[in-house]
């Protein structure tokens, strides 16, 4: 009986002594809510696509879909929105993007073109032949 009274003295000092060294501090409450803070602006300008760049590019490839319904008209247009476009870009390249759209516009305005060309040569030699 007396072991279990010293242990349990023992065991109740420690705890005191414990409980001495370490003071409890209460539960810190919450912040308040803060909403997050803004996002870091964006320093890059996007460059803008140059919409006869697009349109050089749509139009000839419409033209090529079509199979020939309006004739050389939409290489022709497609030919001239590409030149221009390319001309704009390369004046302002910082402003204005679409260089591969115009590049497109021009090559296959030119294609359509050149093929209308070769058949009016074309059916023009094949009818002083006849």
């Amino acid at each position: 009986m007396k072991i279990m009274w010293a242990i349990a003295a023992l065991s109740s000092s420690v705890t005191l002594v414990d409980a001495q060294q370490t003071p409890r501090v209460p539960p810190a409450t919450p912040a308040p809510w803060q909403p997050p803070p803004p996002p870091a602006p964006y320093l890059g300008t996007k460059q803008k696509e140059q919409g006869l760049a697009v349109a050089s590019m749509i139009v000839g490839i419409a033209g090529v879909v079509m199979l020939g319904c309006f004739g050389p008209i939409p290489g022709i247009v497609s030919l001239v929105l590409g030149l221009v476009a390319r001309s704009q870009i390369n004046k302002a390249p910082e402003r204005y993007g679409g260089k591969p759209y115009a590049t497109a516009g021009i090559i296959i305005g030119g294609l359509s073109v050149a093929f209308y060309v070769l058949m009016l040569i074309w059916l023009v030699v094949a009818s002083s032949l006849s």
